[in-house]
């Protein structure tokens, strides 16, 4: 798998189908490597805002046989509430996702997430302050004269009337170095031949995604319904509205 040991940025992806596929496959061997932000119950101690969702869109190709040319991607959109009234008083930013998904009416799975935790780029704040956008780049493994690092996700935001709308992109997980890992992805294939998981894709199955966002001291959370369509050869959630 094309994943990085060292970042600039200390960088994991919030997606919640890699989560609920690998719940499905009893895969429990997920490793996400950075700094995490507080936890929801410090947060609950701390106080926090609502985090209001916008756009969820998430999914995962897992038909290749070697896990190494899989893919997942993910985009979560929300508005939350916001004393700032300039991106220059923003020292940080950070996302934790979380999800559960509901089996059977009694029986409930929750899933920890993954975190991505990246300072302020004074250069992506535009707009006298009210406007941000910053892009995510691999860094150059080898030096060249023609090399360029590669683009492998963004962050946009916007501050208006004491709120703030977000967007979080990582369009390919893989060549970012951002895959959830796991040792048991072959298992992965063997049950998407099995009859249990070809009866489970013909159903309308729920969960639900949790976000974290942290803007300097602000800490915000939301949680909503989505919509998961599973597969043989990929999955993919949206949001329910």
């Amino acid at each position: 798998m094309n994943t990085k040991k060292t970042l600039p940025l200390v960088v994991t992806v919030a997606c919640i189908v890699p989560l609920l596929v690998m719940a499905l496959t009893e895969l429990r061997a997920q490793r996400c490597t950075g700094t995490p932000v507080p936890s929801l119950q410090d947060m609950l101690r701390s106080g926090m805002q609502p985090l209001t969702f916008n756009k969820v869109n998430a999914g995962w190709k897992y038909k290749k046989k070697g896990v190494e040319n899989s893919q997942q991607m993910c985009t979560f959109g929300g508005t939350v509430p916001t004393g700032y009234g300039s991106f220059n008083d923003i020292p940080n930013f950070a996302l934790q996702s979380s999800a559960t998904h509901a089996y059977t009416p009694t029986y409930t799975t929750a899933f920890a997430g993954f975190e991505h935790t990246f300072p302020r780029d004074p250069a992506a704040v535009k707009g006298g302050g009210t406007k941000y956008s910053q892009k995510f780049y691999q860094p150059l493994l080898k030096s060249s004269a023609h090399s360029k690092p590669a683009k492998f996700g963004q962050f946009t935001a916007s501050i208006k009337n004491g709120q703030m709308k977000f967007m979080y992109q990582i369009p390919k997980g893989n060549e970012s170095g951002m895959m959830v890992e796991t040792d048991k992805y072959q298992y992965i294939q063997t049950c998407t031949t099995s009859s249990w998981f070809r009866e489970y894709t013909r159903e309308k199955v729920e969960g639900m995604a949790q976000l974290t966002f942290v803007a300097g001291e602000e800490m915000s959370y939301g949680e909503q319904n989505c919509r998961i369509k599973m597969g043989k050869a990929a999955s993919k959630v949206k949001l329910l509205k």
